[in-house]
């Protein structure tokens, strides 16, 4: 009988599984639904400018609008044109900072290197090394991004935590970060997590 069962639990995985779009694409990736029907989403919440708690909530894959489409399929051009992502097997981290509802900048790292993603005011995307972005940066304020992408890219988000404990106050509410770890298997987004903050002026683990 349990091995009746556990048979049936198997072809119900492969059903599943079947079920989802092969990922060969940027967008694909970013828009799929993940094999578990659905998204763990934690949001940093802040009482009176310091950290209070953090709130989990489980969200079942909605329909992407054709405007968040033609956004990722703009962005997903030149990132697939330059092969940064092994869709067989791979884990996608993506950091956007946005100002009010509109993308400032977003990071990006696969297994092949990490990126900075820049937005022109044609809409048009470029990619460039995020060590390449940082030529011209202080070396206090590299430092300090550098502190905040090691944490995100470890997906370590006890660790996050105490980053945003110890960093101090937010920006302000018209400033947020969400960062997002998708993990590809087989051509297959296996599991998508996003984690909502706020930045601050210089980050800092004590």
């Amino acid at each position: 009988m349990r091995n009746l069962i556990l048979l049936f639990c198997w072809m119900i995985f492969i059903e599943n599984a079947h079920t989802q779009t092969k990922i060969v694409d940027f967008s694909s990736a970013i828009t799929s639904t993940p094999l578990e029907k659905k998204t763990l989403v934690m949001d940093v919440v802040y009482n009176n400018g310091e950290f209070n708690t953090v709130k989990k909530r489980f969200v079942k894959s909605k329909k992407t609008s054709k405007d968040i489409k033609s956004e990722y399929s703009l962005m997903g051009k030149i990132i697939d044109s330059l092969g940064l992502i092994d869709y067989k097997t791979d884990t996608i981290y993506i950091l956007s900072t946005y100002y009010f509802n509109s993308l400032v900048s977003e990071i990006f790292k696969t297994s092949k290197d990490t990126f900075n993603i820049i937005k022109n005011i044609q809409g048009e995307y470029s990619i460039q090394a995020l060590e390449d972005y940082y030529i011209n940066i202080s070396e206090d304020e590299k430092n300090s991004d550098f502190v905040l992408y090691e944490t995100i890219f470890s997906w370590n988000i006890d660790l996050l935590i105490r980053l945003i404990k110890s960093s101090g106050g937010p920006l302000g509410s018209e400033y947020f970060m969400s960062a997002t770890r998708i993990i590809l298997k087989d051509n297959q987004v296996l599991k998508k997590d996003i984690i909502n903050f706020e930045p601050t002026l210089h980050w800092k683990l004590e």
